[in-house]
């Protein structure tokens, strides 16, 4: 017992990453240097800006009566802090910060900037230059006389910078109109490119940084697998956690919540370090804590100028962090396979990637039309390239992945009639793809299964083509009438999509406002009279006891709004919501197999549709993933992601194709 509780100690308890405390205090001087100048150019930056904007001289003035002996006590508390804080804690708030900064940055257009984004740095720069020079400095002959060296030129840096502010708060604006002072008249001709300057010097940093952080941290692994081990679920996790505060910050884009998101992720690293690391580790958590509120304090008033310029995200990026969503949502392609031949081909005017088997057959094979998810705002062909190559191979199946086009560009119902449109086309010329046209599958996951259930019932009534042989549901949303099932009430915040994250990228898919999400979570949307009329096909009371074990209270709907109805009368189509389509429709579909997952917001929607086409005499396959959650699919073919539930899944969806 003695022995595990010393292993949580350090060996030779060092302040910091120096062999001792003066190493240790020049490494934090110079990260909080470093910070500082980092906060004086930008707030040099905005105040010119707001200069330059008569609508924003108010803003101006609030920049420029900032108390210029704060500077000082924020370089001396940034000292202490990055003095005592500890290597390992140093290395994962800088590769945590890095992960969050590159997210923002693919989100971003090209050429823009994040004035938040530098300010909201802070305490990772300094993390990062410590960390760094401790790394770098490590066994040097003279470290300590290199270290005062560096910390010459940071204090030299500093006071320059602090000097210019001054300069600039107090003369610029006279100096320019009357076209005097050489530093004003540079500053007024080059001021646009300060955050430029910023982004490089912070790129080359945080460059060295991170590389000097993950030194750090792989001295604790023996081997390259068990480092993988460790970095594999931490990328993913702060993936995901990047992801979630990010939406949280844009439709919440308070002081508030970033206050909210600096506990937020504190909060995860002390988790990560309670499991492996030291007990000094998690006391510098705390640490890091509260040098990360006491940035944000220092610059309130600059970031409540930025907000107030609007989102930041949306001001200067295409589509807010939609586009980063997009990029990782993609995830890595994968290598070229021999086995598989594949073409980008156009299907009346839809795209689409066709894969063949190489291997050879007699006859005609079965096709499979396969429509991706990602709610209609995300996914592409790479995204889904594993995916689709599995089926082709597992199968020994053409398989069709349809490109459609996305939300909020292009606004529902439009991935529906691409989806139709590439379904028509496929049946029409099927044996151009060496396909038997009445051995045709329709596959989707997600808001994918929401296309193939509502292009299946399309479909049915079109005489002039083959009849689908079946259709293929992986966890499906089928339904915008009840968001309290008992599956909305258990998985209302579990990862991938919460039900708060899916009803604001529905406002997206619609391309409307985003306005009483908490109202329509209640199901302030629906009208009695609607509830009356499908309360035979939607309602908790048909979902199978068993489902309502973890958790489930009769909900308390919030009243009726007459205005959130007619915004969200379009979700009560039978293309947005299938489940509410009549029974004749639903007794002529084909054979379907139907995957849910236990961790899934719309696992009951599943459970719904199954028991709608059991009741119209149509054949169903079943199968429930009992661990599972949503999106399991997109894990597979990845290393160390892929988990037993995600194989034992295909696996069923391989042996019902087969069989058909």
């Amino acid at each position: 017992m003695l022995s595990h509780l010393l292993s949580w100690l350090p060996g030779d308890l060092p302040l910091a990453w120096g062999s001792g405390l003066l190493d240790a205090a020049l490494q934090g001087l110079v990260g909080g240097c470093g910070v500082c100048v980092l906060c004086g150019l930008v707030k040099i930056f905005l105040y010119v800006q707001c200069l330059n904007d008569p609508d924003r001289q108010a803003e101006k003035e609030t920049i420029r009566r900032q108390w210029p002996l704060l500077d000082q006590l924020h370089l001396l508390v940034l000292t202490g802090i990055f003095t005592v804080v500890g290597s390992r804690v140093a290395a994962l708030v800088v590769l945590e910060f890095s992960l969050r900064a590159v997210s923002t940055l693919l989100a971003l257009s090209k050429g823009a900037h994040s004035s938040q984004l530098f300010l909201l740095c802070q305490y990772s720069l300094g993390c990062g230059i410590s960390c760094s020079l401790g790394y770098l400095q490590e066994g040097a002959p003279h470290r300590t006389w290199n270290l005062l060296l560096s910390v010459g030129l940071a204090t030299l840096l500093t006071h320059l910078v602090w000097r210019l502010g001054r300069h600039v708060f107090t003369m610029y604006e006279l100096h320019c109109k009357e076209r005097y002072c050489g530093v004003c008249l540079f500053l007024l001709s080059s001021w646009h490119g300060i955050p430029r300057l910023l982004c490089n010097a912070l790129k080359v940093t945080f460059l060295v940084a991170d590389l000097a952080a993950v030194a750090l941290i792989n001295r604790d692994f023996l081997t390259t697998s068990e480092a993988v081990r460790f970095w594999t679920p931490l990328t993913i996790c702060y993936t995901l956690l990047v992801i979630y505060m990010q939406e949280e910050q844009r439709q919440n884009p308070s002081e508030q919540m970033a206050y909210q998101t600096v506990v937020v992720r504190m909060a995860g690293l002390l988790v990560l370090l309670m499991t492996v690391g030291r007990w000094l580790d998690i006391a510098n958590v705390l640490v890091s804590l509260v040098g990360e509120l006491w940035c944000l304090a220092r610059v309130g008033v600059m970031l409540g100028v930025c907000r107030k310029q609007g989102n930041f995200l949306e001001k200067l990026g295409i589509c807010h962090e939609l586009a980063l969503n997009r990029r990782m949502f993609d995830g890595v392609s994968p290598s070229p396979d021999s086995n598989l031949l594949i073409k980008n081909l156009i299907f009346d005017d839809v795209p689409v990637r066709v894969y063949w088997p190489k291997t050879h057959v007699t006859g005609q094979r079965r096709g499979v039309l396969y429509f991706h998810g990602g709610m209609g705002l995300l996914g592409t062909f790479r995204g889904y390239e594993r995916v689709c190559r599995n089926i082709a191979e597992g199968s020994d199946s053409v398989v069709v992945c349809v490109g459609f086009r996305l939300a909020p560009e292009h606004p529902y119902p439009i991935q529906v009639r691409d989806c139709l449109t590439a379904a028509v086309h496929f049946l029409k010329h099927a044996e151009e793809f060496g396909v038997d046209s009445n051995h045709i599958v329709i596959v989707g996951d997600s808001s994918g299964g929401t296309y193939t259930a509502a292009v299946a019932q399309e479909l049915v009534t079109r005489v002039d083509l083959p009849r689908l042989r079946a259709q293929i549901l992986i966890y499906p949303f089928l339904q915008a009438l009840d968001f309290n099932l008992p599956s909305y009430q258990q998985n209302h915040s579990c990862p991938v999509i919460s039900k708060k994250v899916a009803l604001q990228l529905g406002f997206r898919i619609l391309g409307k406002k985003v306005i009483g999400v908490d109202a329509i979570m209640k199901n302030a949307h629906v009208s009695e009279a609607m509830r009356v009329k499908y309360r035979k096909w939607v309602s908790a009371d048909l979902i199978p006891a068993e489902f309502k074990l973890r958790s489930f209270e009769p909900p308390v709907l919030a009243p009726f709004s007459e205005e959130l109805h007619e915004m969200m009368k379009p979700v009560f189509e039978t293309r947005f919501s299938p489940l509410l389509v009549e029974d004749e429709v639903i007794r002529q579909l084909p054979e379907t197999f139907l995957l849910t997952c236990e961790y899934d917001i719309f696992r009951d929607d599943g459970l719904l549709y199954k028991k709608r086409l059991e009741d119209n005499g149509v054949p169903v396959t079943w199968y429930h993933a009992q661990e599972g959650f949503h999106g399991i699919f997109l894990f597979l073919g990845y290393p160390y992601l892929e988990d037993q539930t995600s194989r034992d899944s295909f696996k069923h969806v391989m042996h019902f194709l087969k069989s058909l």
